[in-house]
């Protein structure tokens, strides 16, 4: 039978205006036609190996039962030629495939054509390009495999998306999937439901709910409590879903990348049925760029994505990134799936169990660390979101992820090689060399409060009001107009001309200054005095005060050396903040810090048995119902 593996994506959305290269590369732009068609100019070469239009041939053959491989074409209009393409690891440009050619005639009716596809053992990528020699209508284009109906695995494919007060998201996101997946002639229509978790109870429900589309009133318990109530509403589901897609909500999706998640499960091989599929974190404004696909956590407790970002516009990037196979997660290799687009089987949560109730971030990390999944991740699948060094939230960042991930490691045991005593210590010293004694306030309350024990997570309003709390308390940057005239008369500096590259620049120059030949004994000072607050006066490099980034995990200790005033600007959002040097009120905070750390020595053993113990009665049905008024 012929199984769609994949639909070529010619539609005018405004990633395929402002993105091109994602979906073709060519001698002239193409336009729309009617009735879902494209239309490819006189005269135009159009290449289509690329991010959304090349079929992965390796990794369809590695995860799937997929068979023979082949194009269906539907073109009208002028001549044209068409030319099968490739790309391997070695190529930077997609590359004619060899005794493919095809002349295609002039013709007002729709030719039909269902093209072999050449396979040669180097290639990664497979796609084609067509040479008009008139202007061609091209429509309903898809790559296929033929397959025995035996081979298919039964898929009832949930995504479960939890929304807190975006309302223009998520009624976009809806109506995107209502159209593109409910709404087409494909198998997944009959097999797919959309679970909309509401926290903050906003939604319209009657106007949004139909088939296929199921909206959850839900108090606010956060992105774990959310996507926990998805998964419930999932797997009680009529009929109940065999996978679950978790996706954030103020994110931009492209309904094709669901296509393909449910194409990969009908054809998954059995050795890959237990994997998560990750799906990729495009920028929401550099739209070309993959930031992220699969995260990790290093051995200092760092969380990060696996891989550097790239721009996924040039073909050898492409092909780079196809090539890439992860090992299975183990404790000796922690890597994970974000759950901005996330799929895992059903049996592995009614195995697992359900997440955490830590509110915010280090859930989906701790989650995917507990059930040490494969994680499959494809070009074309994915979603356009704010990368996160544009959304930096000492809240999240110093608070909810410094608490949860002592926390997850101790109810878990995820990722026992790693310390995450070098996380809280490295974030705590840097905000207290870089002046901002608030946030290092953050990040003791969030270790003290894991100090308290497992009991604060049982506690229905817990989570929600820390976090609250948290984002109360945190460093609070002023608009520009605020500040201006402040920092000009008494620094002669214009914020208004700052910009994040000059920031870099000069961090990057104090850096090389910081590790000169004296650069070793110039650490140690800075390290051993917590910057000049408790021993030693360090003369700063230049002034007294320095111009810096805001975000908390920006860190150049040769910038901030021994100033006094640190200008901290969040650039993207035309805010900032001008903090000045307080040694008593950083020594308070560093006799804070090491009693805290002399009673989580005394208590590690209790705390850990405490919290060990608490794991299987706060990841089950049986705390979660209560908890979410169920």
């Amino acid at each position: 039978m012929h199984f769609t593996l994949a639909h070529i994506l010619l539609d005018e959305t405004p990633q395929f205006v402002q993105a091109p290269l994602l979906f073709y590369r060519g001698t002239m732009g193409l336009r729309q036609g009617d009735q879902g068609s494209c239309i490819l100019p006189a005269g135009s070469s159009t290449d289509f190996t690329t991010y959304f239009n090349a079929l992965s041939s390796t990794k369809w053959h590695l995860y799937t039962n997929a068979g023979p491989l082949f194009l269906h074409l539907e073109l009208k209009g002028g001549a044209c030629t068409y030319l099968q393409r490739s790309a391997g690891i070695q190529d930077y440009a997609s590359s004619i495939v060899s005794g493919t050619r095809r002349d295609i005639p002039a013709s007002d009716e729709w030719h039909m054509l269902d093209i072999p596809l050449v396979e040669n053992p180097q290639d990664v990528l497979l796609g084609f390009s067509l040479d008009c020699t008139e202007a061609v209508e091209i429509r309903n284009a898809f790559y296929f495999t033929e397959v025995s109906e035996d081979v298919l695995n039964e898929v009832e494919l949930a995504l479960s998306t939890t929304t807190f007060k975006k309302e223009p998201y998520i009624t976009r996101n809806i109506e995107k999937i209502r159209s593109s997946i409910l709404g087409s002639a494909e198998e997944i229509a009959q097999h797919f439901h959309m679970y909309v978790v509401d926290n903050g109870r906003t939604l319209a429900k009657e106007e949004l709910e139909g088939r296929g589309i199921s909206v959850i009133p839900n108090r606010n318990v956060g992105g774990s409590g959310g996507f926990a109530r998805g998964m419930i509403a999932a797997l009680e589901g009529t009929p109940a879903a065999t996978h679950v897609i978790l996706m954030d909500d103020d994110v931009t999706i492209q309904p094709e990348s669901i296509y393909r998640t449910y194409a990969l499960l009908r054809l998954e091989k059995d050795e890959y049925k237990d994997a998560f599929i990750s799906g990729a974190m495009m920028g929401a404004c550099d739209l070309d760029i993959r930031f992220e696909d699969l995260g990790c956590v290093d051995a200092k407790g760092f969380l990060r994505p696996l891989r550097t970002s790239a721009r996924m516009n040039t073909v050898h990037n492409l092909v780079e990134s196809e090539c890439y196979v992860p090992d299975r997660s183990d404790d000796e290799h922690p890597i994970y799936a974000g759950w901005w687009y996330c799929c895992i089987p059903s049996a592995t949560i009614r195995a697992a169990g359900l997440p955490l109730p830590f509110f915010v971030r280090f859930d989906d990390v701790e989650y995917g660390l507990r059930c040490k999944p494969y994680i499959i991740s494809m070009n074309g699948i994915s979603i356009w979101h704010d990368d996160f060094s544009r959304r930096y939230n000492a809240a999240v960042d110093r608070y909810q992820i410094t608490r949860n991930s002592f926390a997850g490691q101790a109810m878990s045991h995820v990722a026992p090689h790693i310390n995450f005593m070098q996380e809280l210590d490295h974030n705590f010293r840097l905000e207290i060399a870089k002046l901002n004694y608030t946030d290092a306030t953050l990040v003791l309350e969030a270790f003290e409060d894991f100090l308290r024990g497992p009991q604060l997570f049982m506690e229905r309003d817990f989570a929600e009001d820390s976090f609250m709390a948290a984002n109360k308390r945190k460093e609070k940057l002023l608009p520009y107009e605020e500040i201006a005239e402040q920092v000009k008369s008494e620094y002669g500096v214009d914020i208004y001309s700052c910009d994040e590259d000059s920031l870099e620049s000069e961090a990057s120059i104090a850096e090389l200054a910081h590790s000169r030949a004296d650069g070793l004994f110039r650490r140690g000072l800075y390290r051993e005095s917590y910057n000049g607050a408790i021993r030693f006066q360090l003369k700063p490099f230049g002034k007294s005060f320095v111009v810096l980034r805001s975000a908390g995990w920006d860190n150049a200790p040769g910038l901030f050396y021994g100033v006094d005033t640190v200008i901290a600007l969040d650039v993207p959002n035309r805010k900032g903040i001008v903090r000045r040097r307080d040694n008593n009120r950083a020594k308070e905070l560093i006799d804070r810090y090491e009693k805290d750390l002399k009673t989580y020595r005394s208590k590690r053993a209790d705390l850990e048995k405490d919290y060990a113990e608490s794991f299987s009665m706060l990841s089950s049905r049986s705390f979660w119902d209560p908890y979410l008024g169920l």
